[in-house]
Order: structure tokens, then sequence, then C-alpha cells
């Protein structure tokens, strides 16, 4: 929930130039690749994969939504054999991405999660700039197997069913990314209003992001936010309330809660100020109360939770405070936290985690490997054979209430 809020906050001026890409239709041309890992020779063209459908996916290190996304990639490769061929293209010059700069993300990938991949991996691929401008990664394209440019797209669209139905030559229209197609240092239309706010329904063509506009002075003339969901336009503009807090203790009372997932794009120009005189949330916050009749309050209730209530004297080999819980993580692990911190990171789920514990003694807990840890009751229980005791029960505790205003 802090992502919108900081991104506003943090994001400055974008200083790229729209570029023109190549159109879909054109015939693409035979682009080499001067240096790929994870491949029989050190070079390789399009020329090499003819007669295959060849996806491009444009990605970098600091992307960690990319590398999350290679398993998918390789097990559609492996789906559809020899009919495709998927190139995990790093188009980053060599002051961004060097070639160990790749090794070790990929190598941290392994260590992390076991998988390592095995498609071939062109770096230091900038001419693909030249027919594949971009804003952002992933960027996906598609080049058909006669060489003709099938589509650019969102990593989403890269499904098996979207893969057969090119093979298969059916009609299939899919929504071009085109990062370009919103400037993001002017309004959406006019840049001449003194003051505009304005909402819009999701377009997927515009692609994701949030910042803020500067004029030459530095300073801050608007703010944009683009294909959000109405949820995370609230969180933005309720920072106090919904900053920290976990999802299980927001509750939506609505007569439509699917209007609270919905996409939206927004965008606000502002008077000329420096950025201490803005306050983004206040401005985001009203314009939502006026758009959308939006109520959001911090209020007491009852709610059913799980209560660790005595912990025994866990060994502690550790000494230092460290957790890891990711789900593609192999070795899940809690090392010298206190049980308050433990029910802290178990707090995650459809049901609340807390504990009467005060005791500051750290434990260790090591999770089996293979444990599946988005099941709260299999967590629970296993930590409960270790002695740990978890109960469930209704307390009193403090959540936001987002509703619609009467």
């Amino acid at each position: 929930m802090k992502r919108l809020l900081m991104g506003l906050l943090l994001a400055g001026p974008c200083l790229a130039l729209a570029q023109k890409a190549l159109p879909i239709g054109t015939k693409v041309p035979d682009i080499r690749f001067t240096q790929v890992l994870n491949y029989k020779q050190k070079t390789a063209k399009l020329s090499d994969f003819k007669g295959k459908l060849v996806i491009l996916d444009l990605w970098s290190t600091t992307c960690s939504s990319c590398i999350a996304a290679f398993p998918h990639m390789e097990q559609l490769q492996k789906q559809f054999s020899d009919k495709i061929q998927i190139l995990l293209v790093d188009p980053y010059l060599i002051k961004y991405d060097t070639e160990e700069r790749v090794k070790h993300a990929l190598a941290l990938m392994k260590a992390r999660t076991g998988y390592y991949p095995s498609l071939p991996i062109p770096i230091r691929a900038g001419i693909i700039d030249k027919y594949f401008p971009r804003r952002s990664v992933p960027h996906e394209v598609w080049i058909g197997p006669d060489g003709r440019l099938l589509a650019i797209t969102e990593m989403a669209e890269i499904t098996a069913e979207h893969i057969q139905s090119f093979l298969n030559k059916e009609p299939l229209s899919l929504p071009v990314k085109n990062d370009w197609a919103f400037n993001r240092e002017q309004p959406m239309k006019d840049g001449r209003q003194v003051y505009r706010a304005m909402f819009s329904s999701g377009d997927a063509g515009l692609g994701h992001g949030s910042g803020t506009r500067y004029n030459d002075q530095k300073q801050v003339t608007g703010v944009y936010m683009l294909n959000e969901p109405l949820a995370d336009l609230i969180s933005a503009a309720y920072p106090e309330y919904l900053g920290s807090t976990q999802p299980n203790r927001i509750i939506y009372e609505s007569d439509s809660l699917a209007r609270f997932q919905a996409k939206y794009s927004y965008d606000l120009t502002l008077p000329p100020a420096l950025p201490e005189k803005v306050n983004i949330s206040t401005e985001i916050r009203a314009d939502l109360s006026r758009a959308f009749h939006i109520s959001v309050r911090k209020e007491s209730r009852p709610v059913t939770a799980y209560i660790i209530s005595n912990a025994p004297a866990l060994p502690n080999a550790y000494s230092v405070r460290k957790a890891d819980l990711q789900k593609s993580t192999l070795k899940k692990y809690i090392h010298h936290l206190p049980v308050n911190q433990l029910a802290d990171l178990l707090d995650r789920y459809a049901i609340p985690v807390i504990t009467d514990i005060t005791v500051k003694n750290p434990i260790d807990i090591d999770f089996p490997e293979g444990l599946d840890i988005t099941n709260q009751e299999t967590v629970l229980q296993f930590i409960q054979t270790l002695g740990i005791i978890v109960r469930k029960e209704r307390r009193m505790l403090d959540v936001i209430i987002i509703s619609d205003k009467n």
C-alpha cells in the first residue's frame, strides 16, 4: 500500500523522448545479438529461429517481477518445444547491467528458489531500442514464424492460450503496450489548465505507474497514477490509515465490492508550488470523495483472530535477526526473533494473528522444505508442533472501514 504514495513523492521528471516503434505487421530486421548467455554460441540472430514463434522477453536486473516470471517462460518453452523460442533479452547498456550483474541476479534467484533459467539470455542488446523503444520492462515482443511483428504486449498476455492461437493462425488482437501513448510530463489532454482533476476508466495500453510533474523551478505542477485499482488509490489518499495496515484489518462495506478492484487512471494539475507546500494525499482524498463518495475511518470491532498465547524456550542458535517466508524460497525460516515479531510475520493471512506474550527472548524456527507457506492452517499447525500454543477467539481489534457514504 505504500508503493503508490512513495512513487508520487519520489518520482522525478522522465527525460526520455518518445520514439517510434516498428508497426505491427512489419517485417522485423534480422537483429543480431552479440553476447548471449545459455546458448550454444556467443552470438545469435533472429534468423537462427526462422519458422518459430519468437518471443523477446525484455527485462532488467532491477525488475523483480521480470525475473520472477522466468519459470513461467521456461514452462511455456517446454510446453511448445521447438514451435517457439523465448529469449530473455536484457537490452540495457553495460553501465547499467554488466554481465557480472546479470549473473549475480540469476545466482541469487537460484540460491533462493533452486531455479536457474536455461533459456537463451542476450545481454547488452541495445539494438532492441532501435526497433522496440519502451519506458519500462517487462516488455514482450512477439515475432511470427515468417519474421513479421505480431504483437507488443504486457507480461500478462504471455499465456499458453495466446501462443496456441498464434500458432494456429487464429485471429487474435492483443492490447498493444505503448509506453509513449501517455506523456508523463504533461496532463492527459491539455497542459494549459491551472487546476484540473480527472479520473478515467482503466486503459491497458497506457501501462502502469505513478509520478509527480515538475516545472523548471522544481515546483510541483501535477501528479498522475495509471491503471490502479480503486482500493490502491484509496491507500494513497489515506496513508495514515492504510500505509501500514494489514489487509486482514481492512473491512469493505459497500453495495458493490467489485468496484474497489476496478482500475482507474488519475491525473491532477495543480498551481505550481514547492513540494513542501503540496499535500498530495489531501488532494487525492478530496477528489476520491467527490468522484466515488468514499468514507474511510478507524474503528474498534470484534474480529476473529489467532492468538499466540504461550511459547516454550525454543533453541536460539543465531545472533542476527532475519526471516524469509517468501513462497519461492526453498528453506523458509525465522531466526533470532521474539514471539511478538513471529506474530507480526504470520499476520498476513485472511485471519489476523496476534500475541499476548511480552517476553523478548528470541527464538529460531526452520520450516520444513515444501511446506505450503500460503496456507495459514498448515503454518500454524506446524508451529504448534514446536510447543507454541495457538488458539482462535474473538478480540476487539482496530480496523479500517472503507464504505460508501450515506
